[in-house]
């Protein structure tokens, strides 16, 4: 196993204790490709991502 892995599963169980469901590692991995496509191309172009 991964350090990553490791490291999300130990998030994931942190999150879920405090948040409860919606944070198991397949959903952090999901979040952390919608920021990686959305939030830093959207900052790169100049793009405000959410409205004032």
């Amino acid at each position: 196993m991964s350090a990553i892995t490791q490291q999300l599963q130990q998030l994931s169980q942190q999150l879920t204790e405090r948040l409860d469901k919606g944070f198991d590692v397949t959903n952090l991995r999901n979040m952390h490709q919608f920021y990686q496509s959305f939030f830093i191309k959207a900052f790169q172009n100049g793009t405000q991502c959410i409205p004032n």
